[in-house]
């Protein structure tokens, strides 16, 4: 199977898009008005509301709720697991709407799966979408659909990552990235993908000074050798201890995440000061199950070091 990505920027929890061809997707996440790419003569700031020019998808697991402007009442479902109906009603709607008009807006709720966002990124590539943004479920939303932004997330033992699959996928870059993967039961790891020993190293120096965990030098080793690390700061001393064929073994609860960053905060700012001076990916690799809330607090993770830019690692099913 051959391990693809897609580029996202995120607009501060929303993502918009400007697409110009078929291939990577690039989304901002960047704290300022939303910018579209409007015609000459059209005012460039706009917010993100519905309106007449807009079509919400309101993503839930394994279907979409569709709908131009504010007509709840007029909403069609479609199962993303057959995906052409959907296709077919955006392309209906663009022709109405206008292409230079058009802007989706895409609302997971807290059943969409990562495999679903990437579903209907996708259609935006594939049907030459120019604007769309992604934001939460809105109250009115919530209410008439009866369901949740959010939902509580028990997440036990780590398991084989299985990736959703894409048509809009590159070959992803395998040095200079970190790599944020997320399981199927939403549990969040972290690797640094580096051929210099000294940005590992660093890395790993930055992180002890920071949490005064006074690694030893044997401890700072074995960093450079393991493979992910998925436990809390309370627990590394104890996790570098082990070999690496032990901690292969070892059922790691994952780096606690939350609404704000939680410790994958520090893990990102520390490699963010250790690759100062070059281009550094950000991949994240998620399960097709993953949740979209984890997924959200990722986010909020990479914007709190003044990352807008990553990278979805997927399928393309070979």
């Amino acid at each position: 199977m051959i391990l693809m990505i897609r580029t996202i920027f995120f607009l501060f929890l929303i993502a918009f898009v400007s697409q110009n061809k078929v291939g990577a997707q690039q989304i901002d996440m960047r704290p300022q008005p939303m910018r579209l790419n409007m015609p000459r003569g059209v005012r460039q700031e706009q917010r993100l509301k519905a309106d007449s020019n807009t079509y919400t998808i309101l993503l839930l697991k394994d279907s979409a709720y569709c709908y131009r402007g504010t007509a709840l009442k007029k909403t069609k479902r479609f199962s993303l697991e057959n995906i052409v109906p959907l296709r077919n009603d955006l392309l209906e709607k663009k022709k109405q709407i206008g292409e230079n008009k058009m802007v989706v807006l895409i609302r997971p709720a807290a059943s969409a799966t990562y495999q679903d966002i990437v579903n209907v990124l996708d259609e935006m590539t594939i049907n030459s979408i120019k604007r769309y943004a992604m934001d939460d479920v809105d109250e009115s939303q919530k209410k008439y659909f009866h369901v949740e932004s959010f939902m509580d997330f028990n997440p036990p033992s780590p398991v084989e990552i299985t990736m959703p699959t894409s048509v809009a996928s590159t070959n992803y870059p395998d040095d200079n990235a970190v790599l944020i993967t997320i399981d199927k039961n939403d549990k969040v790891y972290f690797s640094v993908l580096s051929s210099s020993d000294s940005i590992l190293n660093e890395v790993i120096v930055k992180l002890s000074d920071e949490k005064k965990l006074n690694l030893t030098k044997d401890e700072l080793e074995h960093f450079k050798i393991t493979p992910f690390i998925g436990v809390p700061f309370s627990q590394l001393i104890k996790f570098l201890d082990l070999p690496v064929n032990e901690q292969k073994q070892i059922n790691q609860p994952g780096i606690p995440v939350d609404s704000l960053g939680g410790e994958l905060t520090l893990w990102i700012s520390v490699a963010k000061q250790a690759f100062v001076g070059k281009r550094l990916n950000i991949l994240i690799k998620g399960d097709n199950n993953s949740g979209y809330k984890v997924f959200k607090n990722v986010i909020e993770a990479l914007k709190r070091n003044e990352l807008f830019k990553y990278q979805l690692v997927t399928s393309n099913g070979d």
